[in-house]
């Protein structure tokens, strides 16, 4: 029989819907993102408690916090070599932030609605390795192709994209 490790932390004292978590990223090897129900975005310590929580447990204390969606946090990602987190909710939003500290003056927070939040928000997100243009889905909006204005990227009809074919040989 395989016994793996685990290692816990309580992140709240109180049970409202809205701490509950619902989306968690590793930053760094010390240190975890996790976004909530509520929209709440905040960063902890990597757990250092050996086995699962208990009832004693004091609540861990977040380390930083990031702005706020208005509803469920979907996914939170980590790009661009640990620099860039991602985030999507259920509000239809998607964020990006700049995780390093001496950057974060220079790149503000992106913040963009894309899809419509009464018919289920940005249910997945994906990004480029440059963190220059994005992938979206939610609801019933379809696929959503896009990106960051300040990247300069031109439409795809400005330049079609070539994909190659198999040899038919």
């Amino acid at each position: 029989k395989d016994i793996c490790p685990m290692w816990s932390c309580k992140l709240s004292a109180a049970s409202k819907p809205e701490e509950k978590p619902t989306a968690v990223v590793a930053a760094s090897h010390d240190s975890v993102i996790v976004g909530f129900a509520g929209g709440a975005i905040k960063a902890f310590p990597t757990p250092t408690h050996m086995g699962p929580p208990t009832s004693r447990m004091q609540p861990m204390q977040a380390s930083d916090t990031f702005p706020s969606h208005d509803q469920l946090i979907t996914q939170l990602k980590i790009y661009g070599e640990g620099k860039i987190l991602v985030s999507s909710s259920m509000d239809g939003s998607i964020r990006k932030f700049c995780l390093d500290e001496v950057m974060r003056a220079k790149m503000p927070t992106m913040h963009k609605f894309f899809h419509n939040p009464y018919n289920g928000g940005v249910a997945q997100v994906f990004c480029s390795a440059m963190c220059d243009f994005f992938l979206t889905t939610g609801g019933s909006d379809g696929i959503l192709v896009w990106s960051d204005p300040r990247a300069g990227l031109q439409t795809p009809a400005a330049h079609p994209i070539e994909l190659e074919r198999p040899s038919t040989r």
